[in-house]
Parts: structure tokens; C-alpha cells; sequence
């Protein structure tokens, strides 16, 4: 029981660093944003790669960012303009860092 408190109060202290930030970085974007963990941990319990992740109140993107991640397809429902561009520079950035990992290298030897 002790060791689940312990990795809940890391995911909460984790949770500030990763929290997505106004224009002028003080505030948080969104009130509701998710831990990327908690997210995590619920994508790959109940979902396999390639499969379809919906998210009808998408807020600041943090499941489709994890979807993303994790091989799985999704879509991300949000009335708010400025949550939606979030979205997309969010999504966006994960799907450039990725194509960067994919890149072969090249053994100069």
C-alpha cells in the first residue's frame, strides 16, 4: 500500500514539470490537464497498438500525446480554438521526435 502512495505522489510532483504553460509560462494552459502517466497507464492497460483512442473533451491533448507515443490512433474532440492548436503543436512535436529516433544510422567504420 505504501509503495502505491509512493508512485501516486511521483506521478503528482512529476506532474508540474510536464504541465503545459500559457504564453507567458506562469499559468497552467488548461485546469484540467492529466498527468502523462495516469494517461499512459490507462492507454496501454486497455488498448493495443494501432487501435482507435477517443477523447471527446481533449483539453490540452495529453491522451492523444500519449496515443501518439505508444502506436495507437486517435481522435481528439475540443470546442476551444486555442486548446485545438495546443493540440496539434503538441501532437505534432511528439510525431517530429519520433520520425528523429526512427532515422537510420550510418556505421562509419
Amino acid at each position: 500500500m505504501y509503495d502505491e502512495f509512493n508512485k501516486i505522489q511521483k506521478i503528482e510532483s512529476d506532474f508540474d514539470k510536464e504541465r503545459l504553460k500559457d504564453t507567458e509560462g506562469k499559468k497552467a494552459l488548461h485546469p484540467t490537464q492529466k498527468p502523462e502517466e495516469l494517461l499512459k497507464r490507462i492507454i496501454l492497460g486497455f488498448s493495443n497498438e494501432n487501435d482507435v483512442i477517443l477523447d471527446p473533451f481533449a483539453g490540452s491533448g495529453t491522451t492523444p500525446y500519449i496515443a501518439k507515443k505508444y502506436n495507437r490512433n486517435f481522435i481528439a474532440i475540443e470546442k476551444e480554438e486555442k486548446y485545438v492548436k495546443a493540440i496539434e503543436k503538441r501532437v505534432a512535436i511528439k510525431h517530429k521526435k519520433q520520425e528523429k529516433q526512427t532515422l537510420p544510422t550510418v556505421n562509419q567504420n
